[in-house]
Parts: structure tokens; sequence; C-alpha cells
């Protein structure tokens, strides 16, 4: 075999990829195919039926061949008729083919969870009335703030800050508007602080220690600063220094099913792996005072906290607290206005539109079908969904959801109750509601996962509810 695989390479020579490097092991999995080029490197090509003649060049079966261009698969190593500037092929399914979706079907197990809130609450109708009286806004728009606060659902909110409860113990909020610098002293003071706690409830309740984790996963929009929380929480929790660290920036609420997909892919390729993600979120710092209608709906509902789950492949289903599998994503970009944030001087300017959750209710439907008949075992109705997760957005929002789908009153009931007793907590909010839908609901129920965020994209994917309790912490 090594013959074979020398003898190719040397026909390389004076190509573009004359310098690729193969490493060969073995196992199988054959799906489409990938060619390398001289002629614009990597490609997809895949053969009519009359083409579609094999010769398998190496015994046993190949599953990986890495090359210099960072792309890897498992598969097997292949000889087609191809052009002429074509060496090898490497059967699989790769996201670089245009037209094509990688296969994923890898499952993604969590068997630790943490939700942690900061330790200043507010009640909603005690934050109302600071939000107009700091904010200084005039009499017809205080009318407006108060209402939308009555009506957001909200019971509580949580924040890092005294400011809310105790404006005399202020520390951010005080005087005039604080700048983008004093709000991210805040941040990285806090979110690390925040994080570490829901990391360490989140291992414990995987009966793990930081040396099994070799992965750290840090998902955020409210903050930023280099080194990042990434850094700081492998110092706070004593992970080694050898643990991999990835940063999702700028997802907002749908920033945790970013960091499933990742996840996946990691435990995928590397079955062993230990995969710890937070997602820590503190929107309560980036208030201004532009009384502008969208602006006041965010700060009616938006609250602080960080969720944190312990990944692994696939394990036994009493060993997990759920079992994630298939997943969809979509970009509707001409709605792109509806859900921002934009950054300036004083801060991050969010801006969330009335038109939202009636843009997201008319393609609710249409986007969760075809996760619908894999949630239920073949039923095509959403009512025959078992346990439904979804982002607790806002009131709007999850009632559209309810019209659209015409779910059962009790469908949503988790997300009904994160939203009461925390608000929306941005990307840490759907591991708050799974948390709430795995003490509810019974061992096997399968369900979605629905989400959505910036631009705007539209998350969900299918999950399974396993038999690790929360009592057992």
């Amino acid at each position: 075999m090594s013959s074979v695989v020398t003898q190719n390479r040397n026909r390389m020579v004076g190509q573009k990829w004359s310098e690729t490097r193969l490493t060969i092991f073995d196992q199988l999995a054959t799906r489409s195919l990938f060619a390398f080029s001289s002629r614009g490197g990597p490609r997809c090509w895949r053969p009519s039926p009359a083409q579609d003649k094999e010769t398998t060049l190496a015994e046993p079966t190949v599953s990986m061949i890495m090359a210099e261009s960072g792309v890897y698969s498992k598969n097997r190593l292949v000889r087609r008729p191809m052009a002429r500037h074509s060496s090898w092929a490497i059967v699989d399914s790769l996201p670089s083919c245009r037209g094509t979706k990688p296969a994923m079907t890898t499952e993604l197990a969590i068997i630790g969870l943490g939700t942690v809130l900061p330790d200043f609450a507010v009640g909603q109708s005690e934050a109302g009335e600071w939000v107009c009286s700091y904010l200084d806004y005039p009499s017809q728009t205080r009318r407006f703030a108060d209402r939308v606060f009555r009506l957001s659902s909200v019971k509580t909110r949580y924040s890092v800050l005294p400011d809310f409860s105790s404006p005399l113990e202020s520390v951010l909020y005080r005087g005039g508007l604080p700048a983008l610098e004093d709000r991210m002293k805040v941040f990285r003071a806090e979110a690390p602080r925040l994080a570490q706690r829901a990391c360490t409830e989140a291992l414990s309740h995987a009966n793990l220690s930081p040396n099994d984790v070799t992965h750290l996963i840090v998902i955020t929009s409210t903050g930023f600063f280099t080194p990042g929380p990434d850094a700081d929480l492998v110092d706070r929790l004593g992970l080694l220094p050898s643990v991999e660290r990835t940063v999702v920036s700028m997802g907002g609420c749908s920033g945790a099913f970013t960091g499933f997909r990742i996840a996946r892919r990691i435990v995928g390729d590397v079955p062993s792996a230990k995969v710890l993600m937070a997602c820590v979120e503190l929107s309560t710092i980036h208030l201004d005072n532009e009384p502008d209608h969208d602006k006041i709906v965010a700060y009616s509902i938006f609250g602080d906290a960080c969720s944190a789950a312990l990944f692994t492949g696939a394990v036994d289903p009493d060993d997990a607290i759920a079992t994630i599998g298939d997943n969809e994503t979509r970009l509707e970009y001409e709605g792109r206005d509806l859900l921002k944030w934009d950054l300036r001087s004083t801060g991050f300017s969010i801006s969330l539109s009335d038109g939202l959750a009636p843009f997201f209710k008319e393609r609710v439907a249409d986007f969760v079908a075809p996760l619908v008949a894999k949630a239920t075992g073949g039923s095509e109705d959403p009512r025959d969904v078992r346990s439904w997760v979804v982002h607790p957005g806002g009131p709007a929002i999850l009632r559209g959801i309810e019209q659209e789908l015409d779910l059962k009153p009790e469908s949503l009931v988790s997300s009904w109750e994160v939203l009461r007793n925390g608000g929306n907590l941005s990307s840490a909010s759907v591991l708050f509601v799974l948390q709430r839908e795995r003490m509810r609901g019974r061992i096997g129920d399968r369900g979605l996962l629905l989400g959505f965020g910036p631009g705007l994209t539209m998350e969900a994917a299918v999950f399974s509810l396993g038999g690790r309790a929360f009592s057992q912490l």
C-alpha cells in the first residue's frame, strides 16, 4: 500500500498540490466524492452512473486522509476516471462541496448542566420605574414604557449590577450614561465569575473533574476583552492548559445552537472528547437613553445569566440529561433589521422590532416541518411532539408559535416559566428551558429545540430526554 501512495505522490510533482501529505488509517465510510485538484485546489466531483467505476487501491479500508488543506474525513482511498490533473479522491460528504450538505449523524449527549442567575433580583414594575427615571424619558415615552413592561409577562429579572434594586449602591449607572470602557470593565469582572459558577455546577452534575475537559466553548454577545473569558475560565476552573478553546461572539439569542454544532463536530471527530460550553450574557450593562420603542421593548425583557453544559458522544440514555440529534438552520436575511446589536462609543445598542414576532410566526411551521417527523417518529403534526424547548424571546414570540403550530396549552410551559422568572437570557436561555423541561418531562420523550437570533437566523434541533436527573446533584 505504501508503494502505491508513494508512486501517486510522485506524479504530483510540479503541481500546486505537490506538497500534499497523506496519512492513512483504517475504517470505512463512503458518501460523496472529494478530489484534490491542481486547478483551484479541493473540489467536489460526482460521476455519472456510467463513470462510477471504483477501484479500491488499499485494503483493509482507509478511514482518514489528511492533507495540508486542513480538511480531513473518514473514508476509503479510491481511484476514479477524473480530470488528468487530479490524483486522489476522498469519498465523503464535506462542507467544501458546493450544493451539498454534510451528513452529521453523531449524537451529542448532555451529561452535565449548570444554570446560574446573578445575585441582584429586580421586580418588573421596579425595573420599569428605574428605566423611565434614569433615562429621563418624556411623558409620552413613559406611558409607552409602562405599558410594555406591564405586558412583558416578566415577573423578575436578575443583573450582575446592584444599580436597579439598590440605586445608592450603583456600580455602573451613576450620573450620566457610562462609556463603553466602563461597561466592558464590568463585563471583564463579572462574566468570568458568573461562568465559573455555571461551569462548576455542570462539572459536578456530570461527576467529572476539570482535568477531564478536553474542549471549551464560550458563547457571548454582550462583551469583549482579550485574553478573553475562555482564558479566564481555564484559570478559574483549573482546566488543563492544553484544553482546546473556541469563543463564539455576537451570535445573539441563537448562540447556543452554534455551540451545539461545534460540540457535535468535536465529539464526532474525537469520540472520547469532553466538551464544556458556557453561554454567558450580561445584557443589563447596555442601557442607553434613546427613547426608541424597539429599545424599550428590549429593556423590558432582557436579563443577565449564564448556562453551561458538558457534552460527550453517545452514551447510555440513562446517563444523559438529553441527547441532541438532527438540526436545521436557516438565514432569513430579509429580517436582518428586526433584531440587531450595534456597537457604539457608549456601548452595545440593541434593537428588538415589534415586527420580529409576526415575521417569525409566518415562517416557523415551514421551518420546523423537516424535523417534526423525526421528533414524533413519523407524524407531521407539531402537536404530537412530546417536548418543546423554545427560546423565550418574548410573549409575542411564544404566543405566535403556539398559534401557528396549534400547540397544546401546556406545550411551552417551560419557556413561559423562564421568561417569567428571569426574562430573555439571550444565548443562555435555551439551556434554562431544557433544564425545566427535563424536570417535568419523561425519560425517552423526544422533542424539538427551537430558537432564533440576529440575521435573522432560525435554529432547531431534535432531542430526546435522558435519565440523568437534577436530583442527583
